[in-house]
Order: C-alpha cells, then structure tokens, then sequence
C-alpha cells in the first residue's frame, strides 16, 4: 500500500506553538518580547498535518498572543509548510497586500522554487523590534533540499515579518502578521 510521503514539517509545530501560547498565557512577560535564546542555532519551523488551510493563518483563541511573537511564528510556520509542500500560491500569498509585498507576482514567486524537488525551511529565533506603529519580527532563514536533478541546494538570507500596532483606521490585513520580505539567496 503506499502512503503519502511525511513532510519534514510535522506534528512538533502543534506542539511548539501550543506550549510556547501556554507558556505565554501562564507568564508575566510581554507577549511581544522574544525568548531570550541564542538566535546563530536555527530551529526548523515544524508545521502541522498537511492540510487544506487558507493563506492566512487561522487566529487563536487569544487574540492578545497573536499580536505577539506567537503571531508571527504561526504565519512562519504556514509560509514553510506552504513551501515544503510545494504550495507557492499560498507561501505568495502570506506577504503583504495579498502578496505584492514579495515584490513578484505568484507566478514569479513559484518560479523560484520550482526547479527544487524537496524543500526543507529552518528559521531562528527571532528578534521583535517595534517602530513607526508597526512590529516587526526578524528571523534568519536556511531553506535546503534537492533540486529535480537530485543534486543538494542550500539558500540562506534573512525573512522579515511586520503588522500593525493597534492604530485607527488599519485594515484587518494590516493587523495581521505578514511577511514583509525574505533575502534568500544561494549558500
């Protein structure tokens, strides 16, 4: 009988993000302060069970840890599951102004990840920094796999996440995290 090939991403991104949300809702600190960690050790952005899920991320129960870095790590956990699983519309889709702020169209986007066969995305521990009513959340990003010829590719840069402070007259997009920009490049 065959079975469908596991993606690298599994169920330890449920587990991450539902204890990094208890650990919040149970702590003291600001839900917009990073976990003191060494960000040079990447971390790989488990995802969820391969299903199928709209581009933008679906919110927790408590909106106040959305707004925080547990937000922006569900959007980067559905952006490297989009990828993995070769979904490149809905990784577009995930950046800003439903997707023009990857400064491609979703064609283009795809385009540069087509000539690769597996895709594995790790991420950082990220730094959240606030500025000009927005936070934004900076994470350094290896993205490596196997080309369609089967020989091994590794793309390293950095991935930029941004929402909205609560300010008057921001839309819902704008309050939501997105990705904001990402500088991969060959390693």
């Amino acid at each position: 009988m065959n079975y469908p090939r596991p993606q690298p991403f599994t169920l330890i991104l449920t587990l991450a993000i539902t204890l990094t949300l208890m650990l919040s809702a149970c702590g003291s600190k600001d839900a917009t302060q990073p976990a003191q960690q060494a960000p040079e050790q990447p971390a790989v952005v488990p995802a969820a069970i391969p299903s199928a899920e709209p581009a933008t991320p679906i919110a927790s129960a408590n909106p106040e840890l959305d707004r925080g870095v547990a937000g922006a790590w569900a959007v980067l956990a559905a952006w490297a599951r989009a990828l993995e699983q070769h979904d490149f519309d809905r990784a577009w889709a995930l950046f800003g102004d439903q997707g023009a702020q990857s400064g491609m169209t979703s064609a283009e986007y795809g385009a540069q990840f087509a000539g690769y066969r597996d895709i594995v995305v790790a991420v950082s521990e990220g730094t959240i920094e606030g500025g000009a009513g927005s936070l934004y959340y900076e994470v350094t990003t290896t993205v490596t796999g196997t080309t369609l010829d089967g020989e091994p590719f590794r793309l390293h840069g950095t991935t930029y996440l941004r929402r909205v402070n609560d300010v008057d007259g921001a839309s819902a997009e704008q309050l939501r995290w997105h990705l904001a920009s990402s500088s991969l490049s060959p390693a």
